[in-house]
């Protein structure tokens, strides 16, 4: 038992690192936001792990046992690739029709499979907020947990008005989405 534990404390910072940085690059599964301190705080967590990994087959040198630390290692790269094959099949949605609101800061891209990603752009942040839309007779809808976002900008319904190639909003006070050509 005393073995086990003393394996599990060995291995916690290295698994700790490695779901951290699942967590930090993580771009599927719903809305995130990232940040310019992203371009920091990765190297930064890739350094730490690398550092651990060192050190655990130095510990396990003077043993000559690395058979735990090369499974905990295997399982944790395993994990890491398929969370960077899920972002990779994220990105690769086919782009129907990208709108930006007024003010450019606000960019709503339709896929062609029925979802939509809203980008909020600030100087520091960008959040991706993620749903599904339904386009019929001329009146684009967005599902009804747009209002649950935090783009208080978008509006549930719009109709799309063939003179100015742009969907007004049915509701008053939100802004107009202008197709990005």
């Amino acid at each position: 038992m005393k073995k086990i534990i003393i394996n599990i404390l060995k291995y916690s910072t290295l698994v700790f690192l490695f779901w951290i940085l699942i967590i930090v690059t993580r771009v599927y599964g719903g809305d995130y936001c990232t940040t310019v301190y992203n371009i920091f705080i990765i190297p930064f967590i890739i350094i730490l792990a690398i550092i651990n990994i060192i050190t655990l087959y130095i510990i396990d040198f003077t043993r000559k046992r690395y058979k735990i630390t090369n499974y905990v290692l295997l399982s944790l790269v395993f994990i890491f690739s398929v969370h960077i094959f899920f972002n990779y099949l994220n990105s690769e949605k086919e782009l129907k029709q990208k709108f930006l609101v007024d003010d450019n800061r606000l960019s709503v891209y339709l896929y062609k499979n029925k979802t939509f990603e809203i980008i909020a752009n600030s100087p520091h942040v960008t959040c991706h907020y993620f749903g599904k839309y339904n386009l019929e007779n001329n009146y684009l809808i967005f599902d009804e947990e747009i209002t649950e976002k935090k783009t208080y900008q978008i509006s549930k319904k719009y109709k799309f008005n063939i003179i100015k190639k742009e969907f007004e909003s049915v509701e008053e006070g939100f802004p107009n989405l202008i197709q990005d050509n």
